[in-house]
């Protein structure tokens, strides 16, 4: 859990404004553009986890 937690803190990071870039996005300056965080939910928000047809029966569900 912590070493997800920790890799997710240093994404969002990357994703937000710093004063120390002039206002800067890092992930912007690095790549030219800003990054989109549309697909950024909260932790514990209520979420569904896909799963592949490969590893459900015919009538289980879709997600879980």
């Amino acid at each position: 859990f912590w070493a997800e937690a920790t890799a997710t803190v240093a994404y969002v990071r990357n994703r937000m404004v710093h004063a120390t870039l002039k206002d800067g996005v890092p992930e912007g300056i690095w790549n030219g553009r800003l990054p989109s965080v549309k697909h950024l939910k909260a932790y514990g928000c209520l979420a569904y986890a896909h799963l592949p047809y490969q590893g459900r029966g015919k009538l289980e569900p879709r997600a879980r």
